[in-house]
């Protein structure tokens, strides 16, 4: 349930891992090395990358509320709103709006954990689980699914396609699982 990936960044390593939480609409994140991250909303798109950079005047994000440690968004596009909470608690950093849907969060060390959350009505900053707690319960739910239920083993398969279809298997009970969870919101986070 945790994607890990590492980059060089102006002559850096950076390290991040990233995971979705289990039951609630969050992504918690964990970024080793200092690196600025960057929250950026486009206007849904009908196309297959689903975003729509060129119409900023078609949506709105608004601050709700902010305290050293968190921010609080509401994202309106069309007739659908909802809120989007950042939150780094105990994590030395700040965040500044450069742009109507575009938000930069340093942390003043090499070291950031956050959570960002999205919820279809206003939910209190303060709530917000830290990234720890959010990694547990994605390795937790993640082994508990892997590890009940079945899978079929067509490793003594004398087909060639018998592998292709146990991967298409195993992709598909993921994905099945994964579909459940799915939220309309768009968010693109860069460093």
């Amino acid at each position: 349930g945790t994607l890990h990936s590492e980059f060089e960044w102006r002559g850096q390593k950076i390290a991040v891992e990233t995971c979705c939480h289990p039951t609630d609409d969050m992504i918690a994140v964990t970024v080793r090395g200092h690196i600025p991250v960057v929250f950026e909303f486009p206007y849904a798109s009908g196309a297959m990358h689903a975003s729509d950079w060129a119409h900023p005047e078609k949506h709105t994000t608004r601050q709700l509320s902010a305290n050293p440690n968190s921010l609080a968004l509401e994202r309106r596009l069309d007739f659908d709103t909802y809120t989007v909470s950042i939150a780094w608690p105990g994590i030395a950093a700040e965040i500044k709006q450069e742009a109507a849907h575009r938000f930069v969060l340093t942390a003043a060390s090499d070291r950031l954990d956050f959570c960002c959350e999205f919820r279809p009505s206003f939910a209190r900053i303060d709530r917000l689980k830290p990234a720890p707690p959010a990694f547990d319960a994605a390795e937790k739910h993640w082994s508990d699914f892997w590890n009940s239920g079945g899978a079929i083993d067509l490793s003594a398969a004398p087909d060639r396609r018998a592998r292709e279809l146990e991967r298409r298997i195993v992709l598909s009970q993921y994905l099945d699982r994964k579909s459940t969870r799915l939220n309309s919101s768009h968010l693109v986070i860069s460093y």
